[in-house]
């Protein structure tokens, strides 16, 4: 047993290896793929590889049956989805047949079909001519009309949309009237415009509920005479959100079907989806239509 530190440290230090024997041992190292010589190398070494082998391919094969299953599912909830949605289109048309085969504008709605707007001769001619209207849509009353402007609803409806009845109860709108697609409407698409009597804001119904802002100073009301956009429903109860928008175009500007406008008019286009055949149009009023409907003060 070492007495002093001297003898300690002696103890303790390692023995000398030579470079030659270093080298040989690398090279041993790599010959063999453990960290002992190549003539060290027992069976039970050999074993122990063997079995860290097999168990990575098995993880690997394990790993990519997973993938393979994972694929299989998606692929296969793919189709599914597919196959419902062409089973509810299907479904949607046979309904729309059906509902369309003697289209009617509704017989108990006291409201007049026009194809186009009507405006007011009291706005004024220059404000009627910035708004490139001819004389044939100019009228001193929403009851005197040109007659051109009223016409036979079958000749010019909106072939891509349909006036339903409601027969839903937990519709909001029940037993009322909705606008509903005949066809596929694609995301971004022009349906119809919102027809109306267009006058100034003054001289606006305190009653109707068909009242859209027009432009400086102007609105489109379709209380009395309007079109199909009129019996667009709100979303709120009816979807997760409105699948068609307003958008206004004035006179002399050039829409997204770069067509040049002739005359001031706001138009419906469906939104960023696209809106299957049979689905109901649904749009949103916003918060202000609401506040003032249920305002105590409304006449």
């Amino acid at each position: 047993m070492p007495q002093n530190n001297t003898e300690r440290m002696r103890a303790r230090k390692k023995p000398y290896i030579s470079i030659a024997e270093r080298a040989a041992r690398k090279q041993c190292h790599r010959d063999s793929g453990t960290g002992k010589p190549a003539d060290a190398v027992t069976q039970s070494d050999s074993a122990v590889e063997i079995g860290n082998y097999q168990h990575r391919q098995q993880n690997k094969l394990r790993r990519q049956n997973l993938r393979d299953k994972r694929r299989e599912q998606q692929i296969a909830k793919r189709a599914l989805k597919q196959h419902q949605e062409e089973s509810e289109i299907a479904h949607a048309k046979e309904t729309v047949m059906v509902c369309s085969t003697t289209p009617t504008w509704p017989a108990d709605n006291l409201c007049k079909f026009i194809f186009r707007s009507v405006w007011d001769k009291n706005i004024g001619a220059d404000v009627l001519r910035s708004h490139g209207v001819s004389d044939c849509c100019i009228s001193p009353d929403v009851n005197v009309t040109h007659t051109s402007n009223f016409c036979n609803w079958e000749q010019h409806r909106t072939r891509t949309v349909i006036i339903r009845r409601i027969t839903d109860k937990a519709h909001p709108a029940y037993g009322e009237c909705g606008l509903f697609t005949t066809e596929p409407i694609r995301s971004h698409t022009h349906i119809l415009d919102y027809s109306g009597f267009v006058t100034s804001e003054q001289r606006c119904s305190k009653t109707s509920d068909y009242i859209l802002q027009l432009t400086d100073g102007l609105s489109v009301d379709a209380e009395h005479i309007g079109n199909e956009a009129r019996f667009i429903n709100d979303f709120r109860g009816i979807g997760r959100r409105p699948n068609v928008e307003l958008k206004l175009f004035r006179a002399g500007d050039t829409n997204p079907r770069q067509k040049q406008v002739t005359t001031t008019r706001m138009e419906v286009w469906s939104g960023g989806i696209l809106i299957p055949a049979g689905a109901e149009l649904l749009l949103s009023y916003g918060k202000g239509w609401w506040r003032a409907r249920k305002s105590p003060k409304r006449e």
